[in-house]
């Protein structure tokens, strides 16, 4: 299942530095002109470690920065 841009925004809003996700498809391999490695991030509300690499890592300003400029984020 691809989540939603909805999804995506509201994954966002709960990320208080905010990574700019791709959608997963075909739309991640469009926006990597620059070819860029591409981070993949599988998460379920439902895993403790998924919870806390949220709140923890993506919530750190500096693992944002270094996300958005040199990856293409894409959630799953």
């Amino acid at each position: 299942l691809k989540p939603s841009l909805k999804e995506l925004a509201e994954h966002s809003v709960r990320t208080p530095a905010a990574v700019n996700w791709v959608p997963f498809g075909s739309s991640a391999l469009e926006s990597n002109s620059k070819n860029k490695p591409i981070f993949i991030f599988f998460t379920t509300e439902k895993n403790h470690l998924c919870r806390l690499l949220e709140t923890e890592v993506l919530a750190d300003a500096r693992v944002v920065e270094i996300l958005n400029k040199f990856y293409v984020p894409v959630h799953i």
